[in-house]
């Protein structure tokens, strides 16, 4: 009837209606939403072309590199203050865990001494079982005391802790060197292994503090590549030293200790030169130093071969690259720069990654001119530093 299509035509309107007020609604939101986007994508776009503008000058170049190393090292600070948290949560949890067995062992004497026979505690009032207990405390305490003591003496004078023992019946010693490397001996035989101590706390943390290379674990790979790890040998080794386990930790530690304080020599020469842009440690023991004037525009990239062993006293096969010469004093050939990074001596201290740096800065400083002044300088700079 003409009623119910008038009545059907008023919601229909009214529907429309509503449709219009939502369809507004919606372009508005979506004209508000395409203007923040184009603002966004102008303030982006401002960012990204002052950014350019800053590294098209020289000045823009050194002061993002300097904030650059500014952020490295707040965020190496803030690691080692994370890692001295950890060494105090792990003290913490050896101190909780003897003290644990000490109560425990008292606890089972105390339980002992309930034991007593009840006559003979009433014959004398229990006098007699708390001078036995009193004297096995006085016995365990000295013990204790003295065996305290000698293991002080012992890892003052050792670089290495003795982490277990292992094998069949107990007759292998676990011994942690450094950070890096565990080692395992067969008391009797001197036969024995060593390897890198992956997947530990200490190596993680060895890891995020020197892993500059290729990988986050590059730092620990190439200190095992250094060192020759991982490796084994039989009693009838000569490194065995018939069985001699003392004789066999001194021939073995220092090299292991000497391949991971590369790393750390490596850290201190980067602080040592600015020129260093870039430290690369390959998982193969070749370790990349890439050298870096920005007043001169030169730039001179060094290769070091230091795997097993040839680190710090043997041949390095020293490559040099010259990607920029710049336009300073002329630099060496590369022939002659790699023969001078072989005659850097090593020094009573074995610091001679100290000495190579240094003669390859002065060299990127003074040129062909300075080769002999640079030799003198780099083999000063391989000595022991002065005593506090």
């Amino acid at each position: 009837s003409l009623k119910e299509s008038h009545a059907a035509l008023v919601k229909t309107a009214s529907s429309l209606a509503a449709a219009r007020g939502i369809a507004a609604e919606a372009t508005a939101a979506a004209a508000a939403h395409e203007a923040d986007l184009r603002r966004r994508i102008t303030m982006g776009a401002d960012s990204a072309a002052r950014s350019a503008a800053a590294l098209s000058t020289r000045r823009g170049v050194l002061v993002a590199l300097a904030e650059r190393r500014a952020h490295v090292a707040a965020l190496k600070s803030t690691l080692r203050e994370r890692d001295d948290e950890v060494d105090r949560l792990r003290c913490r949890g050896r101190e909780v865990a003897e003290e644990h067995r000490r109560f425990s062992a008292r606890l089972t004497e105390a339980q002992a001494t309930a034991g007593v026979d009840v006559a003979t505690a009433a014959a004398d009032g229990g006098g007699g079982a708390r001078a036995a207990a009193a004297a096995r405390l006085r016995s365990a305490g000295e013990a204790v005391r003295a065996d305290g003591e000698a293991l002080s003496v012992l890892n003052a004078m050792t670089p290495w802790r003795l982490e277990g023992v292992s094998g069949a019946g107990g007759d292998e010693l676990v011994l942690r060197v450094g950070r890096l490397f565990r080692v395992t001996l067969h008391v009797g035989s001197g036969a024995g292994r060593v390897m890198l101590a992956e997947g530990d706390d200490d190596s993680e943390n060895s890891n995020r503090r020197v892993g500059t290379g290729r990988a986050p674990g590059a730092g620990c790979l190439f200190a095992s590549a250094v060192a020759g790890a991982p490796f084994a040998w039989n009693a009838q080794s000569a490194t065995a030293c018939d069985g001699d386990l003392a004789a066999v930790l001194q021939s073995l530690v220092p090299g292991l200790r000497r391949a991971e304080e590369v790393l750390s020599e490596a850290e201190e020469c980067r602080g040592a030169f600015p020129r260093i842009t870039r430290v690369c440690f390959n998982p193969t023991g070749d370790l990349e130093l890439s050298f870096t004037d920005f007043g001169m525009e030169r730039k001179v990239d060094v290769a070091l071969s230091m795997a097993r062993g040839a680190y710090p006293r043997g041949a390095l096969g020293s490559q040099v690259s010259i990607a920029f010469a710049g336009a300073g004093p002329k630099l060496p050939s590369t022939a002659g720069m790699e023969n001078a990074i072989e005659r850097v001596p090593a020094g009573a201290s074995g610091r001679r990654l100290f000495g190579i740096c240094r003669l390859v800065d002065w060299l990127m400083a003074n040129g062909e001119a300075g080769m002999h002044d640079a030799a003198q300088a780099a083999a000063e700079a391989a000595r022991p530093p002065p005593a506090p």
